[in-house]
């Protein structure tokens, strides 16, 4: 089945409509008692973006300017369609540490959700996504991803250890999803500066945001203690969350920066209306990977992974509803894991946690090791009910969590942390 997230078109057409041909004081929005989409049936529709933007660093004044894109497709960016302002930005640097060939730039990032005063647009699993290049390789579908010392790359902080992404997507990365065939589902150019940055990765790393999310708050802890919010982005509200970007000298400090949220309809039966893909992972790593020399080597990656998707279900014993991908520098090829072999440990109504314990057969030294947890959906892809075209559309859904992983230089035990440099 395909829920891949497309243009709320109907929708907003009703709504635009309303608000030019009613008796509404608001240009915007219609009267209380219209209905926003009048007899016109509204597509089930799952993820979508409220914007796409370039943002450039002025460190000399710690400010930060933002360009909207308008050359990139957008499907359901409600902002626009209404003729409203772009979804509220708003920033804080904290520190700008620089270094020999690198500049990092601690900061805050402020959203506001664009519909104050509709509920019925509530935001569910929204995600700011920090879009640079990709010099990096994966083997899953030999997708570019950003490279330490060579792109724009976030982490964790080394002086507070806050500021690493939540996970990665692959959603509306600029490589894949821009240009357009069909007027009515992207932009058209706008009177502003034209685009100035084009990303090449085409997974990027994400900040999560959420009603009571705390600005460095783990997002683990936070969706196991507060569950039944189910992600909540409430209307109007305004949410911050912490980045921690370094940027080679050889980039400029400049990225490109898209913020998705989950929407199905404005009706209440579609809320909450949660993202179709995974949206968190937490590890447990006991890994007792070392090396010494070529012949002196060995260990295994022994971790516990926990998997928040909360439309995955258990059935009979073990995970159908994706697989899980294991890709890392200690291991020649990926491990892809499915079927009979994905029996949870453990787990609850929208998380599962699974043991894996897999020989290194690809260890070449201590420095510089890492692993991908890549969660692939077996029924959803990155296409659209409108046929609106993009390079994604026919692979299948999937979220994507990295993570530095320790390996010794003797045979004492590893441990398993998310990326700090």
């Amino acid at each position: 089945m395909n829920r891949w997230a497309v243009v709320i078109l109907i929708a907003l057409y009703g709504l635009i409509s309303f608000a030019c041909s009613s008796n509404s004081t608001n240009p915007v929005l219609p009267d209380q008692n219209s209905s926003l989409t009048g007899a016109i049936e509204v597509p089930k529709c799952q993820t979508h973006l409220w914007g796409y933007y370039d943002l450039h660093f002025n460190l000399d004044t710690r400010t930060v300017d933002v360009v909207p894109r308008r050359d990139v497709m957008f499907t359901a960016n409600v902002v626009n369609f209404i003729n409203g302002q772009p979804a509220g930005l708003g920033f804080h640097i904290n520190s700008t540490p620089i270094g020999t060939d690198y500049i990092d730039v601690d900061i805050d990032v402020r959203i506001t959700h664009p519909f104050p005063g509709l509920p019925q647009y509530n935001g569910y699993d929204v995600r700011g996504i920090f879009m640079g290049d990709g010099s990096g390789l994966l083997s899953y579908g030999g997708l570019n991803v950003p490279e330490s010392g060579q792109d724009q790359f976030m982490f964790d902080s080394p002086d507070t250890g806050f500021g690493g992404p939540d996970g990665y997507s692959r959603w509306f990365n600029y490589s894949e999803f821009s240009g357009g065939v069909l007027p009515l589902v992207q932009y058209t150019q706008g009177n502003v500066a034209p685009p100035g940055f084009a990303g090449t990765s085409n997974v990027n790393p994400y900040k999560y945001f959420a009603n009571g999310l705390g600005a460095t708050e783990d997002l683990w802890t936070w969706l196991m203690a507060h569950v039944d919010q189910n992600g909540l982005f409430a209307s109007g509200a305004t949410n911050t969350r912490n980045y921690y970007l370094r940027f080679p000298n050889s980039k400029g400090v400049v990225f490109g920066y898209a913020i998705i949220a989950n929407w199905e309809g404005d009706e209440s039966q579609y809320h909450p209306s949660n993202a179709s893909e995974a949206i968190a992972c937490e590890v447990l790593d006991n890994s007792d990977l070392w090396y010494v020399d070529p012949v002196n080597n060995g260990g295994s990656i022994k971790m516990e992974v926990s998997i928040w998707d909360w439309d995955s279900e258990i059935v009979g014993g073990v995970m159908e509803d994706y697989n899980i991908i294991i890709e890392s520098s200690v291991l020649s090829s990926p491990i892809e894991v499915s079927g009979p072999s994905l029996v949870p440990l453990s787990g609850d109504f929208h998380y599962s946690t699974y043991d894996f314990d897999i020989p290194a057969d690809n260890l070449t030294g201590t420095e510089g090791n890492e692993l991908w947890i890549i969660v692939k959906d077996n029924n959803l892809d990155y296409s659209n009910e409108f046929g609106v075209p993009n390079q994604a559309q026919n692979d299948s859904l999937a979220a994507f969590f990295r993570y530095s992983i320790q390996v010794n230089d003797d045979s004492g035990c590893g441990n398993h942390t998310p990326v700090v440099l």
